[in-house]
């Protein structure tokens, strides 16, 4: 299936372009919350979903625009969470700190701008010790201005990502 994200500054924006993709065929699409101009209103743009989501909001370390602490982030991830998102993104880092909760599923990410991990097998275990979700990998893969993704331990480059509309890969 394919995911296409949607980063957008304002909320009414994420939520027509949702309500296009999902009116033009698209059955998934990742909320980056990261985008958002001011404080997210998640239960707004869960309440107005047009097809399944995944929330994701992610810190600039990890290529994000995320700005504000690092607790607000988390609460938004938790708040996603407990409004009923699809799927939640976290990052393997806070993993253990954002329990799951209800039909949310959790995708476990590590992210690595630099260089393609060495041994994603021995990544792909540690991502699924954390939980029986879906892990994926974001790592260079050519020349540091772009990174492809990877499901679980699949080596075998994805769609690049490009901006604030990207296309992924997500599980079936």
């Amino acid at each position: 299936m394919i995911c296409v994200s949607i980063g957008r500054g304002r909320h009414r924006h994420v939520i027509a372009e949702h309500k296009y993709l999902a009116d033009h065929g698209i059955r998934l699409v990742e909320l980056r919350l990261d985008y958002i101009e001011g404080p997210v209103q998640v239960a707004r743009l869960l309440r107005e979903r047009h097809c399944p989501v995944i929330v994701t909001c992610r810190r600039a370390a990890d290529g994000g625009r995320w700005g504000q602490p690092e607790e607000t982030r988390r609460l938004v991830l938790r708040t996603a969470i407990v409004e009923g998102a699809d799927y939640v993104d976290l990052e393997d880092d806070i993993a253990e700190s954002v329990p799951r909760y209800g039909m949310t599923k959790r995708i476990i990410s590590h992210h690595d701008f630099h260089k393609t991990p060495v041994d994603l097998e021995s990544l792909h275990a540690r991502l699924a010790a954390l939980d029986d979700g879906i892990g994926a990998v974001g790592h260079d893969s050519d020349g540091g201005h772009m990174h492809g993704r990877h499901r679980h331990a699949d080596p075998r480059p994805r769609r690049k990502l490009r901006g604030a509309l990207h296309v992924r890969d997500v599980p079936r």
